[in-house]
């Protein structure tokens, strides 16, 4: 098995460096309650997470022949939104957890009206990270929009109220609805976000939608098989079957490989090895389950 995280460690290190510092209370500090709230957000932001949006930024600046440096604002301007994502997700009024990553969730640790602002204020941050970028300003505004557009009721909060609003019987259309907003429109803004920000030409854009759409399916139908044995409802397992979801996860990822294989990308490894992770990391289980299923 790839391990992904660890073979690009070294750009990773780089990235919470980088993440870091635009997470530090730079001009309150005076001030008890606003570093209560920093904190609050450091909390979430450095508590684990394994950063595969932010690495997907930084792959496909690889892939586009530029430095990883380049791709650190729209990384951590993403990753904020994800953590913003979870922190709510958390909340009472929401899935109600208490736990994540093996830690209190925030609001546990820090109280509702704490939690809820940390969140609000990482995608407040996210936006102003994302104009930092010394990249052109029109650049910046076509990665900013592609941003925008992915976070909000035509992605991943469109997605979030169609998940807490599905019934039991789910059907795998409204599913695929779903996990393209809530789960694959970050992800897709990842890659063709990126891409946008660094200026990279039709013919790659067109490409890299498609690899990323596939890698976003493929993200979701790999977390429903890991928590195949905790009967989560909104999965494609309960929708279809084991055996089905496990076929589709293989064909997805297959046809994902293939936009990323074109002359266009001088080196997309990073890519291949990314959508080959999203398998791999399920293949355990998919063994148990189905003797003869061979990737």
């Amino acid at each position: 098995m790839i391990d992904l995280f660890e073979n690009y460690k070294e750009d990773l290190n780089s990235f919470e460096g980088y993440l870091k510092k635009q997470l530090q209370n730079q001009e309150l500090s005076d001030w008890p309650a606003i570093n209560t709230l920093f904190d609050s957000i450091n909390y979430s932001a450095f508590s684990g997470g394994k950063r595969f949006r932010p690495l997907l930024s930084m792959l496909t600046a690889k892939a586009l022949n530029h430095s990883i440096e380049k791709a650190l604002p729209y990384a951590a301007a993403v990753e904020c939104i994800h953590t913003y994502s979870l922190i709510h997700d958390d909340l009472p009024c929401m899935d109600n957890d208490e736990e994540r990553r093996g830690l209190p969730t925030n609001h546990i640790k820090y109280g509702e009206d704490i939690a809820l602002l940390a969140g609000d204020s990482l995608l407040s941050v996210a936006f102003e990270i994302l104009m930092s970028s010394d990249q052109p300003d029109s650049l910046v505004l076509k990665a900013l929009k592609n941003l925008s557009h992915s976070v909000g009721p035509y992605g991943m909060i469109g997605g979030q109220i169609l998940d807490i609003k599905s019934d039991t019987d789910t059907n795998v259309k409204q599913l695929e609805k779903v996990h393209e907003l809530k789960t694959g429109a970050l992800i897709y803004s990842s890659v063709v976000g990126t891409a946008e920000l660094l200026g990279a030409t039709k013919t790659q854009l067109k490409n890299l939608a498609s690899y990323s759409r596939g890698v976003g399916f493929c993200f979701q139908l790999a977390d429903d098989i890991e928590d195949y044995y905790d009967n989560e409802s909104t999965s494609f397992i309960n929708a279809t079957s084991f055996e089905q979801t496990a076929k589709l996860l293989k064909q997805e990822t297959q046809k994902a490989l293939s936009f990323i294989e074109a002359p266009e990308f001088e080196n997309p490894k990073g890519l291949v090895e990314l959508a080959e992770f999203n398998y791999q990391r399920v293949h355990s289980i998919i063994g148990k389950e189905i003797a003869d299923f061979n990737y």
